[in-house]
């Protein structure tokens, strides 16, 4: 039976091996998705781009990375994500400010209402 890990980080002396041995830049190794990172250090596959940056593919989702087909990545992505709940939280304070005004109208065309009707007349008790 196998057991299944995700790795969370890239250890001090795999990033060492990774830009001495393997060639990859220390920018790279510092936002590199660790589970590649450490495949990389395994098979010992040498900085394939050459010249290039880094794939976008291969940076750790937290730096913005991860596949680059749809989904808000890095500061971009949180600043979006700010603005639509704030989007939300002030409609939300919109609504229940105009429903509270519909309240206040309707309580006061209730009373208007109930002091125009004539008073009702109160049953006279007589003895008998």
């Amino acid at each position: 039976m196998s057991k299944a890990s995700v790795q969370f980080m890239i250890p001090a002396e795999a990033r060492r091996r990774l830009v001495q041995e393997l060639g990859y830049k220390e920018e790279e190794v510092r936002v590199m998705d660790p589970s590649l990172g450490m495949k990389m250090l395994e098979k010992g596959i040498k900085r394939p781009w050459g010249a290039q940056p880094m794939p976008q593919s291969w940076v750790m989702k937290a730096h913005g990375g991860g596949e680059t087909s749809g989904g808000s990545a890095g500061v971009a992505g949180f600043l979006k994500t700010i603005v639509v709940i704030g989007t939300v939280v002030g409609c939300g304070f919109w609504f229940v400010k105009t429903m509270e005004e519909q309240d206040k109208l309707e309580k006061a065309r209730l009373s208007k209402q109930t002091k125009r009707s004539k008073p009702r007349a109160r049953p006279s008790y007589t003895r008998k």
